[in-house]
């Protein structure tokens, strides 16, 4: 009995104890970090790279076949999307409203030679960026938000950077994933995709059934 006490103790630390998220986004350059019961970090970006064989080529691998085209496959593509994204849409909202940002701290850089075209441009930034926050803040939990635009005359381009700490209990994530995959699932069974790769299937085994019998005929003849 205590054993089990234990077990289920340990089981609902790791679900309801909050992973510590932290996001930062330099310029294009990503950085994500989970902390585990506030102790184990795991760096989730930058992914290390494998190193590439000297030689270049891997032996024992033929050419590669073609795939057969398939004219319908863009629009089943675009119609199994079209049926998934409210579901997904959902589960995100689901997450969103289990998300705590304890920061979040967002400064662009704006440039131009004019000071005019400078200023139109920075108060454009600040408007998206608080219309986003607006947007956002009913659904996310913000603790901290900055947003900060600084005008820049000597850059080509503007630069930005984001960094958001925040934190969502396993339990939430879990959750989360089985609403979508409930929701989801026989959507996606029943969607193009899948009964085009099922028809296509059939017809296989059709034609080999076919075959299978005009061998035996041919051979009882």
């Amino acid at each position: 009995m205590a054993g089990l006490v234990i077990v289920l103790g340990a089981l609902a630390v790791l679900l309801f104890f909050p992973l510590q998220l932290r996001w930062i986004w330099l310029d294009g350059e990503n950085s994500l970090r989970v902390k585990v019961l506030g102790l184990i970090p795991i760096t989730l970006l930058p992914r290390k790279k494998k190193p590439v064989p000297a030689s270049g080529k891997r032996t024992g691998q033929g050419e590669k076949k073609t795939p057969r085209r398939d004219p319908n496959f863009p629009m089943d593509l675009l119609q199994t999307i079209n049926d998934l994204l409210p579901q997904a849409l959902h589960a995100a909202g689901f997450l969103l409203r289990r998300l705590t940002v304890t920061r979040c701290w967002i400064t662009l850089s704006v440039v131009g030679e004019d000071a005019a075209e400078v200023g139109v441009a920075w108060g454009r930034a600040y408007a998206l960026g608080y219309s986003a926050y607006g947007c956002l803040s009913p659904v996310v939990r913000f603790r901290e938000f900055h947003f900060q635009v600084l005008p820049d005359f000597a850059a080509e381009r503007g630069k930005g950077a984001v960094e958001l700490h925040g934190a969502i209990t396993p339990a939430a994530l879990l959750a989360g994933g089985v609403i979508l995959a409930l929701r989801s699932l026989p959507l996606l069974l029943q969607g193009p995709l899948v009964q085009s790769g099922s028809r296509k299937k059939q017809r296989g085994s059709q034609k080999r059934k076919k075959a299978g019998a005009n061998l035996s005929l041919a051979g009882n003849k």
